[in-house]
């Protein structure tokens, strides 16, 4: 739970607002305590690209709000976009 740990540090030490950073805690920190995998993977992008930590938040709200809905048309429009911005940093 160390990585957990230290991606909960840079969510609250972050400049998101509290709104922002409730939905970290709701939605990614309270799910990655049953899947470490969740905490690993952010905590690394994060730890790397902690100038992201805005976008990365705004992909995800839209990526659940998406499930939620089952909007597969704007899940895959979500995806793409996502997978255009990792490719160009990778």
């Amino acid at each position: 739970m160390e990585t957990l740990q230290k991606l909960k540090d840079i969510i609250n030490n972050s400049s998101l607002s509290d709104e922002d950073k409730k939905f970290w805690e709701d939605n990614i920190i309270a799910p990655a305590k049953e899947n470490s995998r969740i905490a690993e993977s952010m905590f690394l992008y994060l730890d790397n690209f902690p100038n992201d930590i805005k976008w990365v938040t705004d992909f995800s709200r839209r990526k659940i709000e998406a499930i939620k809905k089952g909007d597969e048309k704007e899940l895959d429009k979500i995806l793409e976009e996502e997978e255009k911005k990792l490719s160009s940093i990778g």
